[in-house]
């Protein structure tokens, strides 16, 4: 029994050693990670992902949005017109408006408008003594577009926090003198389309004028209250504020219009920041151009200054070396005149001292007397 359990032991060892040396085979060594990639992406097909632009995708949504929006302000308009037709088929006699009276429109002293362009409520107030209506305009700007004249200008008042640009076509000019000076103003025209409550709704023309400082931006004159409405002056906001109901086709064209206007306020902003870009490199450019020519006027001062010290100190030098030169001169003068006038002072006669001794002098020798030295050149003439 322990002879055949030795004998499966030694068996095991040996198949197990066998199979260690056998592994890993060609076909093993063979497989690598290129070889899989390539087997994975041959029997896969391959996958593309593109991320789409942020701001483009918001930019649907929100246009979705209002597309909702619009189609159940329709529905609502839809469904009342339903309702009205009804009635007019029943026999449902319709009742006439509150605010009006023998088809002519009731309004107040001061009422609540609403302006297209540009879609918001004012409030207004009425003034009959005013032939043309009149706007409140801050930054009036005039310019041509297709050749036709237009004017820009903003719009800023009641709970506006930041002014309404708005554009619109010029249809006719006005002189305005103002009761209190006798200059004459000149105001451009433009038309809008305003809307009273539910009951009155018609394009006039409005004046441009500074009215910030007034109450109401808006003064409504008899262009737009003739003929269709009845001033009570002791009432005030008869008609309900308007709220816009529009149809579908409006709402995409006012959609596209909206559009159209934020692609231009970008467009402008961008050209408004490239200008300042502009304008600050060309300030740069300014000011290192003067600081280069600054720097170079002050080398050139100092340059001149310098040249100009040398000069001065090479004229004191030459100055100091003629002036050393006649000093020479003049001494070399004064030692001259001092020697001749030396050589022309006649020589005096020196007395002789009194001998104390008289030496022994030679026979064949004779004193010479001043006298007798006096003769001696005459006695060539005496020859």
């Amino acid at each position: 029994m322990r002879g055949r359990l030795l004998l499966a032991v030694l068996a095991g060892m040996t198949l197990l050693v066998q199979g260690c040396t056998t592994w890993p085979g060609k076909a093993h060594r063979d497989v690598t990670m290129d070889k899989i990639e390539t087997v994975v992406a041959r029997h896969s097909p391959r996958i593309e992902l593109h991320c789409p632009d942020i701001d483009t995708v918001s930019e649907q949504l929100e246009e979705q949005r209002q597309m909702l929006e619009h189609m159940n302000r329709a529905m609502v308009r839809l469904e009342d017109q339903h309702q009205q037709e009804l009635a007019a088929e029943c026999g449902v006699p319709q009742q006439q408006p509150q605010n009006v009276w023998n088809d002519k429109v009731i309004v107040g002293e001061t009422e609540w408008i609403y302006l297209a362009p540009p879609g918001h409520l004012y409030r207004a107030r009425v003034d009959s003594g005013a032939t043309t209506s009149s706007l409140s305009a801050q930054d009036v700007t005039r310019f041509e577009r297709n050749g036709d004249k237009w004017v820009r200008f903003k719009l800023q008042h009641d709970d506006e926090e930041v002014p309404i640009e708005v554009e619109r076509p010029i249809v006719r000019n006005v002189l305005i003198r103002q009761a209190s000076s006798e200059d004459v103003e000149r105001r451009p025209v433009i038309e809008l389309n305003i809307h009273m409550g539910n009951e009155l709704q018609q394009v006039t023309e409005f004046t441009l004028a500074d009215r910030s400082h007034m109450e109401f931006p808006i003064l409504l004159g008899r262009s737009f209250l003739q003929d269709v409405t009845l001033i009570d002056v002791g009432k005030q906001y008869l008609h309900d504020k308007y709220q816009p109901q529009t149809s579908m086709v409006d709402d995409e064209s006012s959609a596209k219009e909206q559009a159209a206007k934020e692609k231009a306020a970008k467009e402008k902003a961008a050209k408004e920041k490239a200008a300042k870009e502009k304008a600050a490199k060309e300030k740069a450019a300014k000011e290192k151009a003067a600081k280069e020519q600054a720097a170079k006027e002050k080398a050139l001062k100092e340059q001149a200054a310098k040249e100009k010290a040398a000069k001065e100190q090479a004229a004191k030098e030459q100055a100091a070396k003629e002036q050393a030169a006649k000093e020479q001169a003049a001494k070399e003068q004064a030692a001259e005149q001092a020697s001749e006038q030396a050589e022309n002072v006649p020589s005096e006669p020196t007395t002789a001292e009194p001998e104390t001794s008289q030496p022994v002098k030679p026979a064949d020798t004779k004193e010479s007397t001043p006298a007798d030295s006096s003769a001696q050149p005459n006695t060539s003439t005496d020859k």
